[in-house]
């Protein structure tokens, strides 16, 4: 249905017109607050490099004063509330050994990867492939996936972009990048994007600066480059080498630090647990749980009690526990608390969790995941009149409906040649449902006739608008579908219908505040920049010279 989301979006706010002195390396003053030269270079620096964006100074002041919008809100509203939170500082908990652990992998497992010059030459080779692609971007995994989400509900790359970019390519291109190649992109970001087919859109991907949702456009072979150019190209090519070892010579570290065979559940322990989960009682001092003090899991000499486990679930962010949605997962999960104390007490041995660039990039992380808060303490505080959300809802109707469904007949084979027989057979007058029957290898239609009941036309993807423009009794096909090969016979169609105004007034309401974000930010950092002197050194800012 309507998903809300919050953005932390780069403002042009217009607030204060003083000038720091121009001699000084301080590029602005708010109130008792000082934004330096060094603070904004690794800002910016990571900005442009997570976005794609190239240096400008309309984007250089854009970034300046959302440095100043966020200094208001950290330090001269009132965070009472969220500082108080204990989900806030759950999901600061986990931020924090993320960052460890993140650290650690670097030091043990990149820092120690070796190419050697033929996998250099062989990879050459293949960098004779461009991917074009759009992408959005997010700080955190969290907003990521309510973007993801909103993607995968038929929100479109052209509406959300102009949310989450203030660039004015970006913002208005539907997060377009045009075509690249190895070395001009993020690694991990380039790792996920060469590894889809053109229509493919990613799950959030993870990469230095944040997370992006990657759509392949398209892919496109270019002539074998020069030896000059292998030599130019060979830093970045090392460097992507490195990052597509990265994922097995993780696993090799992992092994030898934690053995998954050593971990012994207590079944019934766990299943007991689990039905505590589901019933809601996480709280691991709750007189109503029964057996805290029992072992759930041993590993290796170490015992962790029931109490135990619930005290590590209950410190997850609440994203998290969602994912605890079986036993299998829960146990999953106990394995996982398993692994992630084991390597943090490796860091913690290292001096890692110590280190000045750890502190230095949690203090970041925690700033986002503050800001993110505090973004949707803004919005989710704004009311919206009720005349407001009925325009809407009268003005929008086409879109505050339940889902298209169709009713359709499948049959999936393995390859194309049996797949165009089938077809052929169908063509010729064979009964759609007996081949199904015979030929179709998905169990769960293929005992239906190939019949799959009503479900939302959103399912079929890519093909989605073709299925649903098919006249009845049309047969679509064959398709390249996950892998296999489908042909398709729409047997009927149900159009979605509108959902009464009483219904998603609230839904609506939670759209119309993102449609106005902007506004609502605006507004309130209006209202605390009132008691508080600001000054910006543009002299400065425009002088900047950015790190190599």
């Amino acid at each position: 249905m309507i998903r809300k989301i919050i953005f932390i979006s780069f403002l042009l706010i217009g607030i204060g017109l003083g000038q720091v002195n121009s001699d000084s390396n301080i590029v602005a003053e708010v109130g008792n607050y000082k934004i330096t030269e060094t603070d904004f270079i690794i800002r910016y620096s990571d900005f442009l490099l997570s976005t794609g964006i190239n240096d400008n100074m309309a984007v250089r002041q854009s970034t300046l004063n959302n440095m100043i919008y966020e200094t208001l809100l950290e330090n001269y509203d009132d965070n009472k509330k969220i500082f108080n939170d204990p989900e806030f500082k759950n999901e600061l908990e986990w931020a924090k050994k993320q960052t460890i652990l993140s650290f650690l992998k670097d030091r043990e497992i990149y820092a120690k990867l070796n190419v050697t010059e033929d996998e250099l030459r062989e990879a050459f080779l293949r960098v004779n492939q461009k991917v074009s692609a759009r992408h959005l971007f997010a700080r955190t995994e969290d907003e990521a996936y309510k973007l993801y989400n909103l993607v995968k509900n038929g929100v479109s790359f052209e509406v959300l972009a102009e949310k989450v970019f203030t660039d004015s390519v970006l913002k208005h291109n539907g997060g377009y990048l045009g075509y690249f190649t190895w070395g001009d992109m993020d690694p991990d970001f380039e790792d996920a994007a060469y590894s889809m087919n053109p229509g493919d859109i990613s799950i959030p991907v993870k990469t230095k600066y944040g997370y992006s949702i990657i759509y392949v456009e398209d892919k496109v072979t270019v002539p074998i480059l020069t030896e000059s150019e292998f030599v130019k190209k060979k830093k970045t090519l090392e460097r992507l080498l490195k990052i597509s070892k990265k994922k097995s010579a993780e696993k090799n570290y992992l092994s030898m630090k934690f053995n998954l065979k050593d971990v012994k559940f207590n079944d019934k322990v766990m299943e007991d647990l689990y039905k505590n989960l589901a019933a809601g009682l996480v709280d691991p001092e709750s007189p109503k749980l029964s057996g805290l003090k029992n072992i759930a899991v041993t590993y290796k000499n170490k015992k962790y009690t029931k109490q135990d486990i619930l005290k590590k679930i209950k410190q997850l962010p609440e994203a998290h526990k969602y994912k605890i949605n079986s036993l299998p997962n829960l146990n999953q999960a106990v394995a996982g608390f398993i692994l992630q104390e084991i390597l943090l007490d490796e860091a913690s041995r290292k001096g890692y969790d110590k280190n000045p660039e750890v502190l230095d990039n949690y203090t970041r992380l925690a700033k986002q995941i503050f800001l993110q808060r505090k973004q949707e303490e803004i919005t989710d505080n704004a009311v919206i009149d009720d005349s407001v959300t009925r325009k809407y809802y009268n003005e929008n109707k086409d879109l505050l409906k339940s889902p298209d469904e169709v009713n359709v007949q499948e049959i999936i084979v393995e390859n194309v040649e049996l797949a165009d027989s089938i077809k052929k057979k169908i063509d010729n007058g064979e009964d759609f449902g007996n081949l199904a029957k015979k030929f179709s290898i998905r169990e769960y239609s293929k005992n239906n006739n190939g019949v799959l009941g009503f479900s939302e036309v959103d399912k079929f993807g890519l093909f989605k608008d073709r299925v649903w423009n098919s006249e009845k009794n049309n047969v679509i096909g064959p398709l390249l579908y996950e892998g296999h090969y489908a042909i398709l016979k729409v047997l009927d169609k149900e159009p979605g219908k509108v959902y009464k105004y009483e219904d998603i007034k609230e839904d609506i309401a939670d759209i119309i505040k993102l449609q106005q974000q902007y506004t609502l930010t605006q507004k309130h950092v209006d209202e605390i920049s009132k008691n508080v002197t600001i000054k910006r050194n543009i002299n400065l800012l425009s002088k900047i010279k950015l790190m190599e």
